[in-house]
């Protein structure tokens, strides 16, 4: 039970969202007069909360999908919803406030937007939020980089390439024709996934060519992204892996006695 206490207490972050959803939730269970907006608004999200703080379903949970995501189960709740419609009928939901129709519904939206504003925490003051680039919202350099190994894959639209792993986030998002040699499973190391590619392009000293080369053929990855400011102990080219071009401060090798996918 601690367990899922701590999980709630982190799922309401830092302002008072939550809590303003918690009012919301129980001035429409009191005083909502409609049956269907209390059941969908009030009766059913309150059950999913007790549901979820029923420690036999967290045991279940958490055997099949681990802990790590139980508060996921939280994203059912309508928070969005409960606060707008608690926000603009708060005057009938009080039995009150305002005179005027108009009056009644501007008054309560402006003051639960003030609150939603004031209860939140400005986003894009984040270290992981950036200007977008282009109209993709996507890294320019990695856009740059996928158009160029597209056009350089002699008509493969199934193209296997080892992307540094700051990039393999966008590459998926941007194009299909292009195949990771490893994504994102490699980024949690909870997970425990091995990758031979991985472990050699994302050493922490210099790379040494000779592995990396030897990983990337049993992997049969036609194409090789590494940042420019990487130490490489050898040459690529020794193994097969000729220096196309520099983008963006990254070195495309390509490996043309593989056949295309």
């Amino acid at each position: 039970m601690r367990e899922i206490i701590e999980i709630i207490i982190r799922y309401r972050g830092e302002g008072w969202l939550f809590l303003l959803y918690a009012a919301a939730l129980l001035l429409i269970l009191v005083r909502e007069k409609r049956r269907s907006v209390r059941v969908v608004l009030g009766i059913l999200p309150l059950c999913l909360l007790l549901v979820f703080m029923l420690p036999p379903v967290y045991g279940i949970y958490t055997r099949i999908d681990g802990k790590e995501t139980y508060y996921r189960l939280l994203w059912f709740l309508p928070v969005s919803a409960t606060l707008a419609y608690a926000g603009v009928s708060l005057p009938e939901l009080l039995k009150g406030g305002g005179s005027g129709k108009r009056l009644s519904f501007v008054l309560p939206f402006l003051l639960a937007c003030a609150l939603v504003v004031a209860g939140g925490d400005y986003t894009y003051d984040s270290v992981h939020i950036s200007r977008a680039e282009n109209r993709l919202h996507l890294p320019q350099t990695v856009i740059d980089l996928c158009d160029y190994i597209v056009s350089a894959g002699d008509g493969s639209r199934n193209i296997q390439v080892a992307f540094p792993s700051e990039h393999v986030h966008y590459v998926r998002q941007y194009t299909t024709d292009i195949r990771l040699s490893f994504g994102r499973e490699m980024m949690v190391d909870r997970w425990g996934f091995d990758n031979p590619v991985y472990e050699q392009m994302e050493v922490p000293e210099s790379i040494d060519a000779k592995a990396l080369c030897e990983a990337l053929l049993a992997d049969e990855c036609r194409f090789v992204v590494l940042s420019a400011a990487r130490k490489i102990d050898g040459d690529l080219s020794d193994y097969g892996y000729e220096k196309k071009v520099l983008l963006d401060g990254y070195y495309v090798y390509k490996n043309a006695s593989l056949p295309p996918a």
